[in-house]
């Protein structure tokens, strides 16, 4: 299953972040994950990330898809997908909320 969002030129996260060729930062893409996470499975905690890899740039303007196998669940992995192609992976733990 997929969710998807769109990173802006106006976005705070790419401002100044790097001036003339900006992109979003990892932190930003991270925070998205946990974002749709908490939307997605709104009976879990996201307790870790883990082996994140970046594999490329995400840009103002890109449409970023999110893909999760939850297939080994409460573990499990995501990507973001920018026309197709992986720009990050990560692996992730989950936990029933208290």
């Amino acid at each position: 299953m997929s969710e998807v969002f769109t990173v802006t030129s106006q976005s705070p996260c790419v401002q100044g972040h790097f001036p003339g060729a900006p992109i979003a930062p990892g932190a930003y893409l991270l925070g998205m994950i946990h974002k749709t996470f908490i939307e997605r499975f709104p009976e879990s905690v996201l307790t870790q990330f883990g082996k994140v890899k970046f594999q490329g740039a995400v840009l103002p303007g890109d449409e970023v898809r999110i893909v999760w196998d939850e297939s080994r669940w409460p573990k499990g992995k995501v990507q973001l997908l920018v026309a197709g192609e992986c720009r990050l992976t990560a692996s992730f733990t989950a936990q029933p909320n208290a």
